[in-house]
């Protein structure tokens, strides 16, 4: 059996990183067991649940999650509207839209609006906790009955070439700037970076940021320049 070593004089333990993640469900059921389950993972914390999207917007204001998941329709309105808000309050928070409506129109509006992913509620729980951590590191998560939507739609957007603006970002996101930063960069919205950056994924067929930049410099369409 094999004893880990303790560490030696000088040596840090670093903890995991821990993702914060922030609901918005008004089925109270489900809202308590999704926090229970995400409770005893210990990368995943959850920092507050609001029953409505305008508790929701107040939420994500005062604890800046990493994730915002939520439902897709809740009493006040349909989470679409209300993302250039949230993300106003909060723009590095990523978006996870997890819904009880999985029809092709609320996900395209999930999408342009900003959300960085959308899973149906009726999909298995393992798929829903592995979604949180992926959008968390940048990618862009969707339920596979809804790729051929994505693919539909990248090609009616002329897929074939990035546009000079999704060029820029992407090679803003190869220089290590944040969303925010981009942003701020090219004095555009963060909830627009957010849409340029999911079609610069689509177009090039990846699912994350890193990705992204790894096949931007294989074809010669940005540079990067590593640190010295």
């Amino acid at each position: 059996m094999h004893v880990p070593r303790p560490a030696a004089a000088g040596e840090q333990l670093l903890a995991p990183r821990v993702t914060s993640v922030a609901l918005i469900e008004d089925q109270q059921v489900l809202a308590g067991a999704i926090q229970r389950s995400l409770s005893i993972m210990t990368d995943l914390r959850v920092v507050g649940c609001a029953p409505s999207l305008g508790e929701g917007v107040a939420l994500v204001r005062r604890t800046q999650p990493d994730v915002l998941v939520s439902d897709y329709r809740l009493g006040d309105g349909d989470v679409p509207a209300h993302l250039g808000e949230i993300l106003a309050e909060s723009p590095d928070t990523r978006v996870l839209v997890f819904t009880g409506w999985p029809d092709e129109n609320s996900f395209l509006e999930a999408m342009a609006a900003g959300a960085s992913g959308f899973l149906d509620k009726a999909g298995p729980f393992e798929e829903f906790i592995d979604a949180i951590r992926r959008v968390a590191a940048g990618e862009v998560v969707v339920a596979p009955r809804f790729l051929p939507a994505l693919t539909r739609r990248a090609t009616n957007a002329d897929s074939s070439a990035l546009s000079r603006r999704e060029l820029e970002v992407l090679q803003l996101l190869a220089e290590g700037l944040s969303t925010s930063e981009v942003a701020d960069r090219l004095i555009l919205s963060v909830n627009t970076v957010r849409n340029h950056i999911t079609h610069v994924l689509t177009k090039l067929d990846v699912r994350s940021r890193l990705e992204a930049v790894n096949v931007g410099v294989r074809r010669g369409l940005i540079r990067f320049d590593p640190p010295a």
